[in-house]
């Protein structure tokens, strides 16, 4: 609850600043945030960043994350002040990572079954239908689209790291 006030009342000053910067008036188009379900572990362990509250700054640093580049300062900040990185912490990083470009395609959730990912576009996707049309063509049938805009994808995911990779693929395969 905390959290989402925060993160609300920082995009409102954001987008004030934006208008007052640009004497705009006309409201921006609103920013979506994906909801990613995926089987995998996906956090900073206590025995990582043991102190709390500096658990707490690490995450509101990497849920503020706007452009893969400040993904990439992130993992290097958190290598070099507590080392290397535990699996559940570059679990969380990949899927910020795949937060990125799912905001940036207009895909508002990705879901993850027994053997599928699910990819749910919005309507203004800016996403081609070719693309689309192409993916589904090369994968013999282990890509179908929903006609709710889903993008249904059978693939063998028996580890986080094929989660992941399997995800990436796809995205790039439509962007």
């Amino acid at each position: 609850g905390y959290d989402l006030y925060l993160d609300l009342l920082q995009r409102t000053v954001e987008d004030l600043k934006r208008k007052a910067a640009s004497g705009e008036e006309a409201p921006a188009e609103e920013e979506i945030d994906p909801e990613i379900n995926l089987t995998l572990s996906a956090y900073i362990p206590e025995r990582y960043i043991a102190d709390p509250d500096q658990r707490y700054v690490a995450y509101r640093k990497i849920s503020a994350i706007a452009a893969p580049a400040e993904l990439d300062d992130m993992r290097e900040e958190l290598l070099d002040r507590y080392g290397q990185l535990p699996p559940e912490t570059e679990n969380l990083l990949a899927v910020m990572e795949l937060k990125l470009e799912l905001r940036a395609l207009k895909i508002a959730r990705l879901e993850q079954g027994a053997s599928t990912l699910v990819f749910t576009f919005l309507d203004r996707t800016p996403v081609a239908p070719e693309k689309i049309l192409i993916l589904m063509k090369r994968s013999r049938d282990r890509v179908r689209l929903t006609p709710e805009g889903k993008l249904v994808v059978r693939a063998d995911l028996p580890t986080p790291a094929a989660v992941v990779e399997t995800a990436k693929k796809i995205l790039q395969a439509v962007r």
